[in-house]
């Protein structure tokens, strides 16, 4: 984890049992809608949660319902 928070592409592939490049396809399209924010490190990337974009997908799901 870096000091601002967040996890290693790696640590999750090891939590999830899947593929690197599956993991990296799913936390690029969660970056792409806003959900996640990377932060590069040498040769490695860390992602932590997007609170604005993850609080602004809540409001427009109730919206929606």
């Amino acid at each position: 984890m870096t000091e601002r928070g967040g996890i290693c592409v790696q640590d999750l592939v090891k939590r999830a049992g899947l593929a690197q490049s599956t993991v990296s396809s799913y936390l690029s399209m969660m970056e792409k809608c806003d959900l996640l924010i990377s932060e590069r490190h040498g040769k490695w990337t860390y992602y932590r949660r997007n609170e604005q974009g993850i609080q602004k997908l809540g409001q427009a799901v109730g919206e929606e319902l």
